[in-house]
């Protein structure tokens, strides 16, 4: 089935909740623990569930109207790619889960589009749309679906109607498609633990980078059968050491350091040190 997958990213969602410090305002660009972007964590979820082909599509944010957008890109890969399924995923948040089990649970249901839901907190839904689960469980939907490559058309048409999309995107697709609603924490044999984070604000990056530093955090960056990829910097690998003015020895303590770093007689602690960076005594 892998044959017929195309993953394709979207990006150019909102802006980066660190634009305001001078970083990229993209935020499929922005870094996350040191030395990796938001868009790695989506390349990571179509590589290491086994889809081959990936495309990535640039959609500007334009609110209500951005996800007709989002499906006439879906077309123009379908056009290109010639798949039979296409996996879409934001490149604006983190989804760290297999989604060859969804996609069998389409198959199996012959549905034509599966939203990519999961149970999150009050403070992680952040309006994004409540839906139902086949068990009727309440989930929350952040926007990564799966979609049937001969039911575009019919999908396109359906959103080109006026107000369809201002707010009712759930009920349009529900009314004009097979729906599935895949609730991604239900138990599986493989793939990763879930994890979903969305940097709406500097505070939420914040924990997020704080919540790595943690002897067991939510997202686990080490988990080989689940390799994480990024630029490949050159850089060498970071060092700890001491200093030889003063003799002070290089700490580094539920810290995370990026390539090229140095510790060299200063201490670091529960800290996310980006590349190059010296810390000196």
């Amino acid at each position: 089935m892998a044959e017929g997958i195309l993953g394709l990213i979207v990006t150019g969602g909102e802006a980066s909740p660190l634009a305001g410090l001078g970083i990229s305002g993209a935020r499929a660009l922005t870094p996350f623990a040191g030395q990796y972007r938001l868009l790695d964590f989506a390349l990571a979820t179509t590589a290491n569930s086994g889809i081959r082909q990936v495309s990535l599509a640039s959609v500007p944010d334009t609110g209500a109207s951005r996800f007709p957008r989002i499906l006439a890109a879906c077309q123009r890969a379908a056009t290109m790619f010639e798949p039979e399924w296409l996996v879409v995923l934001g490149g604006d948040h983190i989804l760290q889960a297999d989604v060859r089990p969804a996609l069998m649970a389409l198959d199996i249901a012959g549905a034509d589009v599966g939203l990519l839901a999961l149970p999150l907190r009050p403070d992680e839904r952040n309006a994004h749309p409540t839906v139902t689960g086949p068990d009727g469980t309440d989930l929350s939907w952040g926007g990564d679906f799966v979609v049937r490559a001969t039911a575009l058309p019919g999908l396109l048409r359906t959103f080109e109607r006026p107000g369809t999309s201002n707010g009712h995107t759930v009920a349009t697709l529900q009314r004009s498609a097979t729906l599935l609603v895949y609730d991604l924490a239900r138990p599986s044999d493989t793939g990763p633990r879930l994890y979903w984070h969305e940097p709406a604000t500097l505070e939420t990056y914040y924990a997020s980078q704080m919540d790595l530093c943690t002897p067991e955090p939510a997202l686990d960056l080490y988990d080989p059968a689940w390799p994480i990829r990024s630029v490949t910097s050159g850089l060498p690998p970071a060092k700890v050491t001491s200093d030889a003015a003063c003799g002070h020895m290089g700490q580094a303590v539920n810290s995370l350091l990026a390539d090229g770093c140095v510790i060299r007689g200063g201490a670091v602690i529960r800290s996310v040190v980006g590349p190059s960076c010296v810390v000196e005594a």
